[in-house]
């Protein structure tokens, strides 16, 4: 009977504004509002003229204060960017002359739809037009929607700047064959195919070969396993081999995907050889390890081969796993750069040459030095990202090297800036001096870390899924034993890093330098070719009474003399090998800051309201009051379950066939599951996967499947749960294992629109997180059919066949008993299970029986239909039954002025078959 009325509870507002960034960028990767989560949706390129984004999150900062969506222009800073042009349209009226601001990178809000079609358009076509597409209706073209608070709420911008610098021009030393994009640093970002994708995945077959048995599997789909087990002729160390070829030609399949591998714990499971790349190994190879391999196909290769090696070094039989799967924690498709960082090589060049900072020519950089560097970095994978305001050109690039664990000279022979990464392994070993004793006038020395060994680092860094700062601890075990426990521990920070496993690589470092003992001290000689050497070099140097025999010392700094003693003066310390394993565990800790976890899909049952739970709402005089103006009216319902433990509460949404409306606000009941089947007589049961029943109230409703049970108490230790069954206009339903109980409580979300019998509702339950609400698409609907619940008696409740519940047969008359229910009555106090005594009947109510004879075909005999009044018993005598009857169905329900009960009893029985005299029986009596 149409919906309920609406008001004005608030204002929406829209505007156009100028936001600059900075500098010159690549794109703008993504923007957050509110620290709700990372939000840029479609995107349209134009390519040197900027691009266009669209944010459309209505309702990103919850149901009273809205959210945003339109379009955001992107300029990215080019020389060749022109104005925007609804920010130019603006000024020119006002007389004002307008910028495009070539080499400023900024955002125009608002001003217009997403353009359709945009994506047909050529390059050329693309930066003809500019910002000049014509906009549509698709969206509002007022402006930029902030909110309905009247202004905008805080946003981070995440802008990407590693293949261009800071002036726009291209990267130095940006790519090679080797390593792609070696100016940029990554992490493998991958998403979730779409079903076509994976449907097509299917497809793709491979087969195996066990090289030790000949035994070859074939057409294996790409997610299915492959087990071999093999002996190794009786010797043990030996090497088993199975080669693996995948066939991607049908369909050509050109991506990512991935290995998993496992060992018994006698063995190491490795990839030998592959035709694809290897591009990671997450989780490193070891005895009894599971492990993923991550395989990249080339553009044309239709076919991987590969070699799987395992070596079996404590027993003569061995078995191992394999299979190739897209379902795993990292996902195939696509191969995203999007949290690419930039390589702080590069960074520490363009500090050294970019004329906004230190404006060295290039010319003064050792390139080669500089790759070779880069090249490292590259492939320990420690990239970094940053935003400054203000900082020294020096305190930054120290700050750099700190991270990388590097130093910056300037090359006394030939003048150049030089990059040395304190890796053992940097300098060839052509470019390490030697030192002979002779050569030394004389030398002092200390051990380093001998008193007070640092043996527990506390670790910060910049964690950007969580956007906050974050830490760890990193501890060295053994020298924590050696000091009876003590724990010595010192700060590492590293702001640039934007993940922990680059902070504990260094961090690991850095604490192995700490914990190793060391020599460091100071030598004099007068070697004249120490004159030539620089900082951060390494000797080899030797000293006999100490035992010291080329012993890897960095050199820390050098004195050349005063010009009249012109002896060389070097401090250095003991180089501590980076590339060797600590002889001790060392244990990183749990981060405390975990990633907010997006809103999830919920558990929900929708359903619609009953009397009792439209009284509790409303009033029993409001709702009497609308069902006699309305009786067919009905409202829907919903509980919900708690998703995830960020989220407070969800939105129910609700669609009559004109679109999704948020109608309630959801808070979230306990729920468990039955951990057995249970039918219509159990009213104590064992639960699983429970929720804080602690917290139920003693005579709440459960809402299970079809049925209304009442809480009665729930026994922690043994999860034991005692109910009411069949409550208000339910009756008791056998249910399966796993079914969910739905604990309302005072939990149950209504909406307040009117909806007409017969009508069909889809809801959704959206759950809400402080970054925003899970998006509509992603639920399925539940479907409520409005059924005029709420005007409709109570059924007949506690009914008995024979003196018996669900009984299978009788063999005497059929006598029916049950006792009356009231809905207007049952408004307050204890809910009724269906197996109390009666209470006053409903006035104006009466019951139905309806009888079904069949015969042993099933075949139907005879029905009646009786209208019995308030009678609370009736009697089908034998005499009166067909003579062929066999089973009897009955339904009994409750009428009243043309409503029948939500739910009928129904129940089918069979009849007893006599022996007719004479019996003629024979008795066999055994002696058993």
């Amino acid at each position: 009977m149409g919906g309920s009325s609406k008001q004005v509870t608030g204002y929406q507002y829209f505007a156009n504004f100028l936001l600059f960034i900075g500098n010159p960028i690549e794109k703008l990767l993504n923007i957050n509002f509110d620290k709700r989560g990372w939000i840029a949706n479609e995107r349209i390129s134009y390519r040197s003229n900027g691009e266009m984004i669209y944010i459309e999150k209505p309702n990103l900062y919850g149901e009273n204060e809205g959210g945003v969506y339109g379009t955001l222009r992107v300029k990215h800073g080019t020389n060749t960017q022109t104005p925007c042009t609804l920010y130019k349209k603006y000024l020119d009226e006002n007389g004002i002359p307008v910028s495009a601001y070539p080499y400023q990178s900024y955002i125009l809000f608002g001003g217009g739809g997403f353009p359709q079609g945009a994506y047909g358009l050529s390059e050329a076509e693309l930066e003809a037009v500019g910002d000049e597409l014509e906009v549509n209706d698709r969206y509002y073209n007022g402006g930029f929607y902030l909110g309905n608070s009247g202004y905008m709420k805080e946003m981070l911008l995440w802008p990407k700047r590693t293949r261009i610098r800071n002036d726009g021009s291209a990267q130095w030393y940006a790519n090679t064959v080797e390593r792609p994009w070696i100016c940029e640093i990554g992490t493998n970002q991958f998403t979730e195919l779409s079903a076509t994708a994976k449907a097509e995945i299917e497809s793709v077959k491979w087969k195996a070969i066990d090289q030790n048995s000949g035994v070859t599997v074939s057409d294996k789909k790409l997610t299915e396993q492959f087990s071999f087990y093999f002996t190794t002729g009786g010797t043990i160390g030996a090497i088993g081999q199975i080669a693996a070829s995948i066939n991607f030609s049908k369909p050509v399949f050109n991506g990512y995907f991935f290995i998993n591998g496992s060992a018994d714990d006698t063995g190491i499971l490795e990839v030998t050889n592959a035709s694809a790349i290897l591009l990671d190994s997450f989780g490193i190879p070891s005895f009894g390890a599971g492990y993923v391999w991550l395989i990249k196909i080339d553009d044309g290769a239709t076919s991987v081969d590969l070699s799987f090696k395992v070596t079996n070094t404590q027993t003569i039989y061995h078995a191992a796993r394999i299979s190739l799967s897209y379902e795993s924690s990292y996902d195939i498709e696509p191969y995203a750069p999007e949290n690419y960082d930039i390589n702080p090589i590069h960074k520490i060049r363009e500090i050294l040459t970019d004329d906004t900072a230190m404006n060295k020519p290039e010319s003064d950089v050792n390139n080669i030095n500089f790759m070779k560097a880069a090249d490292r970095i590259w492939d320990e994978g420690l990239g970094i990202s940053w935003a400054i305001t203000e900082k020294s050109c020096i305190d930054a690039i120290n700050e750099l090297c700190s991270h990388i664990e590097a130093g910056i000279r300037i090359n006394r022979q030939t003048g150049l800036y030089e990059m040395v990464l304190f890796r053992d392994d940097f300098f060839e070993e052509s470019e390490i001096h030697a030192l002979a004793e002779s050569k030394i006038k004389s030398i002092s020395f200390e051990v380093q870390n001998a008193d007070d060994v640092v043996n527990q680092l506390n670790v910060s860094y910049y964690d950007r899924n969580n956007i906050k700062d974050a830490s760890f601890s990193i501890s060295e075990n053994a020298s924590i034993k050696n000091m009876q426990g003590r724990v010595n521990a010192e700060s590492a920070d590293f702001p640039y890093f934007m993940n922990q496993r680059n902070a504990a690589i260094v961090a690991q470092w850095k604490l192995k330098q700490f914990t190793s003992p060391c020599w460091k001290g100071t030598f004099t000689t007068g070697f004249n070719e120490a004159r030539k050497w620089n900082r951060y070099d390494i000797v080899k140097l030797n000293w006999s009474r100490k035992g010291i025999v080329d012993l890897p010392v960095r050199i820390m700094s050098i004195n050349l003399g005063d010009g009249v003693d012109n002896t060389v003066s070097i401090d250095f310390v003991e180089v501590v090998p980076f590339s060797d394993e600590l002889t001790s565990t060392v244990v990183i800790d749990d981060k405390i800051d975990t990633a907010p976890l997006p809103p999830q899909p919920i558990l929900f049952k929708a359903f619609e309201l009953s009397y009792f739970e439209a009284v509790q709402a409303q009033g029993q005089r409001t709702v009497d009051d609308e069902l006699a103006y309305n009786p067919d009216a009905g409202y829907v319902a919903v509980v919900a379950q708690r998703s995830q433990n960020n989220s407070l509460n969800a939105q129910m949404h609700t669609d009559a066939g004109t679109g999704y409306e948020n109608s309630a606000v959801i808070q979230y009941c306990e729920t468990a599951q039955l951990d057995q089947l249970i039918d219509r007589l159990t009213s104590s049961f064992i639960l699983k996967n429970v929720g804080d029943l602690e917290s139920v109230r003693i005579g709440s409703q459960i809402f299970i499947n079809n049925e209304i049970m009442v809480f009665q108490g729930f026994d922690t230790a043994s999860k034991l749960l005692t109910v009411k069954r069949g409550a208000l206009d339910s009756i008791p339903q056998i249910h399966a294992d796993d079914s969910v109980l739905f604990f309302a409580d005072d939990f149950v979300a209504i909406d307040s629109t009117e909806y007409a019998d017969s009508e069909v509702i889809n809801v959704k339950a959206l759950s809400m997180t402080p970054s925003g609400v899970l998006d509509l698409n992603a639920v399925s609907a539940q479907s409520v059919e409005i059924q005029s619940r709420a005007i409709r008696p109570y059924p007949p409740a506690n009914v008995k066949v024979n003196g018996e519940y669900w009984p299978e047969e009788v063999e005497t008359d059929l006598i029916l008993t049950w006792v009356d229910r009231n809905r207007s009555q049952q408004t307050g106090g204890s809910i009724l299970g269906w197996f109390d005594t009666g209470v006053t009947l409903e006035n104006g109510v009466t019951y139905q029986l309806i009888l079904i004879e069949r015969d042993a075909s099933e075949i139907e005999l005879r029905t009646q239909n009786l209208s019995l009044g308030t009678l609370n018993t009736y009697t089908f005598a034998t005499s009166a039954m067909n003579a062929n009857t066999r089973t009897i169905e009955i339904t009994l329900k409750s009428l009243r002025n043309g409503y029948e009960c939500y739910q009928s009893f129904n129940h089918t029985v069979e009849l007893s078959q006599f022996f007719s005299a004479p019996y003629n029986l024979n008795v066999e009596f055994k002696n058993d």
